[in-house]
């Protein structure tokens, strides 16, 4: 009985009926094929994952902004020091500074520095602030977290927060409630 072409050409030494066993290996063509294939991979691979952490990081300064107006309405709510609380925003660089009023004006309707009791939070990714104009405070009132700046009496105050190609509102309405 005969063996199989490939099995004779096995067992005489060959791994290819057309090459030798002694010319084993890859010729510069594929080498080079298989460089070009891994390097759009790789190329492609890049530039989804600057998009994922670009994304990301915007969703994070969000959720920043979103959490520095939740501190300063629970600490209203909590009625800490027996004062409004709010957060001042303001340009050149964005900050967002969450402020307590002065003791000696409780009631206070916008941003009074003071350098002890604010806590500043700069924003660490490109994002600007379209609505409303800066600089600007929402300040919420004590026990009830209802919003006391002016901008919010009357309509819900949208804080628009874009870079070059997405944008979010978070809307602040005269309750106090943040919806983002």
């Amino acid at each position: 009985m005969e063996l199989p072409s490939i099995l004779r050409h096995a067992k005489r030494g060959y791994w290819d009926a057309k090459r030798p066993a002694k010319n084993k290996g890859f010729t510069l063509i594929e080498i080079l094929i298989a460089i070009a294939i891994l390097a759009l991979i790789v190329s492609v691979g890049l530039f989804i994952s600057f998009d994922f952490y670009k994304s990301y990081a915007f969703r994070s300064e969000r959720n920043i902004i979103v959490s520095v107006l939740q501190k300063a309405r629970n600490q209203s709510l909590s009625n800490i020091n027996q004062v409004r609380h709010g957060v001042h925003f303001q340009d050149n660089p964005l900050t967002y500074v969450m402020f307590e009023c002065p003791s000696a004006n409780p009631q206070c309707t916008s941003y009074i520095a003071n350098p002890v009791t604010d806590i500043v939070v700069q924003s660490s990714y490109g994002v600007s602030i379209n609505a409303p104009a800066l600089p600007f405070d929402v300040i919420f009132n004590q026990l009830d977290a209802s919003c006391a700046s002016a901008n919010c009496i009357t309509n819900p105050l949208a804080i628009t927060v874009s870079d070059s190609v997405k944008s979010y509102d978070i809307k602040i309405n005269n309750e106090g409630q943040i919806n983002w």
